[in-house]
């Protein structure tokens, strides 16, 4: 079961004077706790938060029964080797800055989401916990068509990590290889994508993150977050 909104199959991208722009065709108006259509998701940012608050207010978080059945295998993304994106308020981000962390969380998410809306909290109290050498990124798909929208989102949410909002050359690929949102990934210092990918939205953030973000840091014989 996938707490999702298809993203990939619905979603006409195109490429134009090198930045990426995404159009949401059907986006994640079709986001559903499966195999239920939520229909408010489709009509603008409010009315989706709205629906994330009142469907997670006296349920278990995300609806989502076990986060092992959102996993992807991380070869079906392309790593982020040479790419060049811009972020929300105006900077430039490079593999140089991927660089700078052993290992990078990256959260790709739409305005129109609501599971993506209620996460966003989640993921800007988890992110200033961690230590230095772990950076977390998000991805913003349809800032070009909502860019007030996303801007509130991300101040409401209090998220003060980079939230990237176009790109050209890895960072196309990547974006283009995302067929669902929420669609979280890590990778390390280099870009490479590493551990598995999650597909949905994940039933505790910190948790389920934090494991991600573990692996990753094992794998290359650095110290836990959770140490």
């Amino acid at each position: 079961m996938k707490a999702i909104g298809t993203f990939g199959k619905s979603t006409a991208m195109a490429v134009t004077a090198g930045a990426l722009c995404v159009s949401l065709l059907a986006g994640c108006g079709s986001a559903t706790l499966a195999p239920v259509a939520d229909p408010v998701a489709s009509q603008n940012p409010s009315a989706a938060q709205e629906s994330a608050n009142d469907t997670g207010a006296d349920e278990a978080t995300y609806d989502v029964t076990d986060d092992s059945e959102l996993m992807t295998s991380a070869s079906d993304y392309p790593n982020l080797s040479s790419f060049t994106a811009k972020t929300l308020d105006g900077k430039t981000f490079t593999k140089d800055d991927l660089a700078k962390a052993d290992v990078t969380l990256i959260n790709f998410w739409s305005v129109y989401c609501p599971y993506c809306l209620e996460e966003m909290p989640d993921i800007a109290a988890w992110a200033k916990k961690l230590p230095k050498n772990v950076q977390v990124i998000t991805v913003c798909t349809d800032y070009s068509s909502d860019s007030q929208s996303a801007a509130e989102i991300i101040e409401d949410a209090g998220l003060t990590c980079p939230t990237l909002v176009s790109g050209t050359g890895d960072f196309e690929d990547l974006a283009s290889s995302v067929m669902y949102l929420p669609t979280t990934l890590v990778v390390d210092s280099t870009g490479k994508v590493v551990g598995d990918v999650l597909e949905g939205a994940p039933q505790n953030v910190g948790a389920t993150y934090g494991q991600m973000v573990d692996a990753a840091l094992k794998a290359q014989g650095k110290v836990s977050t959770n140490a």
